[in-house]
Parts: C-alpha cells; sequence; structure tokens
C-alpha cells in the first residue's frame, strides 16, 4: 500500500530547515495566527499598490 504522506523520490525531499518552517506555520495556524484567503488577496492587493511602478516607454 502507498502511504501519501511518505516520500521515497529525493527530487521530492525537503531540507530539514524547510521542514522547520512548515511546522512553525503549522504551530502559528494552530494558535490561531493566521489569515483567510480573502483576507490575503486584500493585503496583496494593497502591498502591490504601494510598489512604485514604472513605465516602460
Amino acid at each position: 500500500m502507498i502511504d501519501p504522506f511518505e516520500c521515497t523520490d529525493e527530487s521530492f525531499e525537503v531540507d530539514d530547515a524547510t521542514v522547520a518552517r512548515i511546522e512553525a506555520g503549522i504551530r502559528a495556524a494552530d494558535a490561531g495566527r493566521f489569515v483567510t484567503s480573502e483576507e490575503a488577496q486584500k493585503l496583496v492587493q494593497q502591498w502591490i499598490f504601494k510598489l512604485p511602478i514604472q513605465n516602460p516607454r
């Protein structure tokens, strides 16, 4: 039986630093420190709006 949570392919394995960041994100979400996808979209739009845009001519 194939376990979808167990990866045996080296190209899909992540390093310890990446695992630590993922686990930190999960802990933050479990503690309620997250935004909804709708809130994230609004934040991204605000960030993009604040970027200095140069018009190529």
